[in-house]
């Protein structure tokens, strides 16, 4: 453990410590340089001093800053600053009362709920990152017409220097000039009034007005504003270069003059907010930062504990670093070796960023496009597309960058960065003439720009902002932006001579290549700041850069390969470099990997749908990308309904989920649900069965060879003559449930008809299958909450098959009991009756009743192997569970149609009254009989047109040689689906 002791936030010599025994200072060994942090220890510079020592220099505090009159407010805040994680137990006149205690709680639970102060600190703030991000892109948009206006657009060396010189120019002036004036702007004006004066210094202030204002939990998601509004600003710049591209010769100066639009709400809104606290104690303005610190945190005990622990670690920085003229303090950025690191890693970062080669896309996307055969507004819209994917993926950052941190951000996105642009170069050499030429050089533009824009698109300005102390925190920003911004200058007047000198493809690799070069770079030099005050920093940076490295090379990148290429899962987690003084827990490394599979996922699902040969065929924009959208229209239960009305707006077919569409053609349909034309079924059908396949029943076995084989196994006994041979067992129950409709009527009472179908439908179904009733017709009641679990597990599999590979690992957790084991206790006991029945010597009969399992066990007896006992189980169950609901929703359909049209119930009701006068039908009707009612048999089909037994589609899966329906060819492996319900 290293430590320190301080007296009035200034570090002490060994010699004064000695001075200083007793109550006075709780002397502790090693005193942490902050030049040479060793140790990597990240200290709070009043965690060394007494109780009694440190309310003492409260005291003197308050009286020589003249805020006496919040005394009370600066003893407890010192205190909690002192011991954070302990202020519950602060005792004496300090204790904290209950509302304060909420509000130090509420900073761990509910980090985000910040004053409105803050978050309108952070629009402004935004806002002028929209105004830089906006004015970049405006060039990109005008070098597809200006070079031709100033006669500067052929291809010669004169020409294209001018070009590139015309783009490079603001960059240019800004290194040169705007970021060196940041400082005594500054220093004289504040954060507001540089932001007011000049948007060409919001590169330099905004991060860091944003940074000194934020909270230390969230200060990274805050800070990243910038980057993810300039992401914005950037796509509104693409949006007004569509907007005015046929405007005529004038659309250049249109599209470069555009960016004023968010300006001017930013000159407007910017003295509304309230000024950096840091700079108002920079300045001695001690009341007026107390004031600025209270609208930007919830409650005064937070406002004054941040006032006096900043107070004590700037006073410790000026002990450290001194207060020196501009000049020095820039020789000092290179020459004090706490500050040399921070510059070292802001200088990475900063160069990063343009060595990943971002701004070849920002500055000349709409250029390159058109070089890969592009018409102008198709390079413009290619170019659009780039500006919103680079908005919508900064978006992850917010709630990753002070989780994850910014190194380990950057460290997963510059490799992905690296291949994706290696993908864009190789790209170019397909023909121009291929569709795919174009779409794939901006699919793996998007790629790139979708790593971009979580990781080294916020972490530059967030990082450089937050890691210089506050004496040279404009001068060292202002440093780190010109380097950022005479490299972008220089990436800007390079380009187009490297893609004339080079080609496409050799630019492309170049980029390629130097972010590789970068990781190497973030990974040596570029410590993690995540969740650290901007004074705690001091420590991160006092650890020598080659202790840094060494821990990097030593013993990071071994662990790393340990765990995750050569898969040893036992290696004990990696030791962390810095030792905070509070426990950030164990290693996120594993976290880390998570969002790489995340990323990685996420990442084919866009290859999925930009390079889908069926991208063409329409549908919800959401199906495209997610099966979700299909998994909530289900879960709403009406998607029978949503369908339809899909095929009215888009046609017989729609796409529903990537790589699955509705088909509502009939020959289409022939097609899809036909015999014999090599269609399967879709693994929507895995969770409609066990996770071992050989345990499947025909409706749900996927293998086609083993469903024709148990197909051949029971047909016979659902043959047409079979079925007849059942009629008995379907009259005693249609007896019975006529007896029940006779009581209801007798007692005029209401009920669900549907209850009693299904009632009606299991005895039916007990019948058939066993020989015998469930007996639900007896009480009409759901025994042991059979239809319940019925109507559970069907929902289970309907959504579960959306998402089947969830299936394997959610079966061994559904309920066995209740009513859910039911059937398949209820099915094995009839067995073991029948079994006992047929082989009891008294009984003479041993062919047993004409019911299923009886035949099945037969046939089981006779040949085990051929029938198995699995076989048996499986046919019994089947019956059970497919056939109770199906015959109940069927007949259902047929009851309420019925009533709802009253006409065609009394055409037939008239047609079975004169087929009963006449003798042509007995008494309960047969099936035979029941043919010969023509208006009955179309009664029952319309009612299956009008409303099947299932109102969803049954996936097939296309076979190797693919299908064309409707037009359209389907390449094998898609999954085609039918239109169930009739849509008039």
């Amino acid at each position: 453990m290293g430590s320190r002791a301080q007296l009035h936030g200034k570090a002490l010599s060994r010699s004064e410590d000695e001075k200083y025994r007793g109550d006075e200072i709780e002397l502790q060994p090693n005193h942490v340089n902050l030049n040479a942090n060793l140790e990597a220890k990240i200290q709070n510079p009043l965690a060394g001093i007494t109780k009694s020592a440190l309310l003492r220099q409260v005291d003197e505090f308050a009286k020589e800053k003249d805020l006496v009159e919040i005394l009370q407010y600066l003893r407890k805040g010192a205190l909690v600053a002192k011991d954070p994680a302990n202020y519950e137990d602060i005792d004496g006149p300090e204790t904290l009362d209950e509302d304060e205690i909420e509000s130090l709680r509420n900073e761990v639970l509910h980090k985000w709920r910040q004053p409105i102060a803050l978050y309108f600190t952070i629009i402004c703030c935004s806002i002028g990152a929209a105004v830089q991000g906006w004015d970049q892109t405006g060039s990109n948009g005008a070098n597809l017409s200006f070079p031709d206006y100033f006669g500067i657009g052929t291809n010669s060396t004169r020409d294209v220097f001018l070009v590139g010189l015309v783009n490079s120019a603001p960059y240019i002036g800004s290194a040169v000039l705007g970021c060196w004036l940041s400082d005594p702007l500054n220093s004289y004006l504040g954060r507001r009034g540089t932001i007011f004066v000049s948007g060409n210094f919001c590169l330099c202030t905004v991060p860091i007005y944003a940074a000194e204002n934020s909270p230390a939990a969230i200060r990274g998601a805050l800070v990243m504003s910038w980057q993810m509004w300039t992401a914005f600003g950037i796509f509104l710049g693409f949006c007004a270069n569509l907007v005015v591209v046929n405007v005529g010769s004038v659309a250049w100066r249109l599209q470069l003059g555009s960016a004023f639009i968010p300006a001017v709400p930013l000159v407007l809104g910017v003295y509304f907010c309230p000024e950096s606290p840091r700079w108002y104690m920079k300045k001695g303005l001690y009341h007026k930062a107390y004031k600025s610190l209270l609208r930007l945190r919830n409650k005064p005990i937070q406002a004054a504990r941040d006032l006096y622990y900043i107070h004590s670690q700037l006073e410790l920085e000026a002990q450290i670093i001194g207060r020196n003229t501009y000049t020095k303090r820039f020789i000092e950025l290179f020459t004090i070796p706490r500050l040399r690191r921070a510059t070292l890693a802001a200088f990475t970062v900063m160069m990063a960023q343009q060595m990943c080669g971002i701004n070849v896309i920002a500055f000349y996307s709409s250029t390159v496009f058109v070089a890969a055969g592009a018409t102008p507004i198709q390079a413009l819209v290619a170019s659009f597309g780039f500006g919103l994917i680079n908005f919508v993926f900064a978006w992850p950052a917010i709630w990753t960058i002070d989780t994850y941190g910014r190194r380990s951000l950057l460290l997963f996105t510059f490799p992905n960065m690296a291949w994706s642009l290696m993908a864009v170069g190789l790209c170019s050499l397909i023909p121009e003439s291929s569709k795919a030429h174009l779409g794939l050089m901006a699919f793996f533009i998007y790629v790139f720009v979708a790593f971009y824009s979580p990781g080294e698109g916020p972490v530059p300005f967030t990082y450089s902002a937050e890691v210089f102390p506050l004496s040279h925190r404009e001068v060292g920003m202002g440093w780190a932006v010109a380097v950022n911004l005479l490299w972008a200058a220089v990436l800007s007047m390079t380009l187009p001579k490297m893609k004339d000198a080079m080609g496409v493809l050799g630019a492309f690799v170049f980029y390629a290549i130097l972010n590789v070069i970068a990781f190497c770079m973030i990974f040596l030099w570029v410590p993690e700041t995540k969740q650290r005050t901007l004074e705690e920093l001091d420590y991160v940076f006092a650890v020598p850069t080659r202790t840094h490295m060494h821990y990097q090379l030593t013993k990071a990148l071994p662990w790393w390969i340990k765990r995750y290429v050569l898969m040893r899962r036992k290696t004990p987690y990696l030791e962390p470099l810095y030792q905070f003084d509070l426990p950030t827990g164990r290693t996120q490394i594993d976290q880390l990997v998570l969002i790489i599979l995340v990323s990685l996922q996420i990442l084919r699902v866009l290859a999925q749908a930009f390079l889908d040969p069926l991208r063409a065929i329409p549908g919800p924009f959401l199906a495209r990308f997610t099966r979700l959208w299909y998994f909530f229209e289900i879960y709403k239960g009406s998607f029978e309904r949503t369908n339809i009305e899909l095929h009215r707006k888009y046609g017989s077919v729609v796409r529903v989920a990537p790589g699955e569409y509705s088909v509502d053609d009939v020959e289409g349909g022939k097609i899809i649900a036909g015999h014999g034309k090599g269609f399967v079924k879709a693994p929507w059908y895995w969770a409609w069965m066990p996770p071992d396949p050989s345990k499947a029943s025909l409706f749900s076995d996927l293998d086609p060879v083993r469903h024709a084989t148990q197909r051949r196994k029971f047909s016979s006994w659902y043959s047409m003559s079979s079925l007849v041979g059942y009629e008995p067992f379907v009259n005693n129950c249609t007896s019975m449930l006529s007896q029940r409709f006779a009581e209801v009527a007798q007692a005029g009472r209401t009920i669900d008809l549907q209850h009693y179908l299904q009632c009606y439908a299991f005895d039916v179904i007990g019948e058939i299958t066993f020989g015998s009733r469930f007996g639900f017709l007896d009480t009409v009641e759901d025994k042991d909450g059979v239809f319940k679990s019925i109507d559970q597990r069907g929902s289970y599999s309907t959504f579960i098959g959306i998402f089947p590979w969830i299936h394997r690992f959610l079966y061994p957790h559904l309920p066995k009991s209740g009513g859910h084991g039911y059937v398949n206790s209820y099915t094995l006991r009839q067995i073991e009756n029948c079994q006992r029945t047929l082989k009891d010597p008294r009984n003479t009969n041993q062919e047993g009743p004409p019911d299923i399992m009886t035949k099945v066990l037969l046939a089981h007896e006779a040949n085990p192997e051929k029938m198995t006992r699995s076989d048996l189980v499986t046919i019994c169950t089947s019956n059970i569970a497919a056939g109770s609901d199906t015959t109940s929703i069927t007949l259902s359909s047929i009851f309420y149609h019925l009533m709802k049209h009253p006409a065609t119930y009394h055409r037939l009701q008239n047609e079975i009254d004169t087929a009963a006068k006449e003798g042509r039908i007995s008494d309960p009707i047969t099936f035979k009989e029941s043919q010969e009612l023509p208006y009955l048999q179309a009664v029952i089909k319309e009612a299956l047109r009008i409303h099947p037994a299932t109102g969803l589609p049954m996936q097939r899966i296309v076979p190797a040689e693919g299908v064309t329906i409707s037009g359209h060819f389907f390449p094998a492996g898609t999954s085609l689906e039918t239109r169930e319900m009739a849509g008039d």
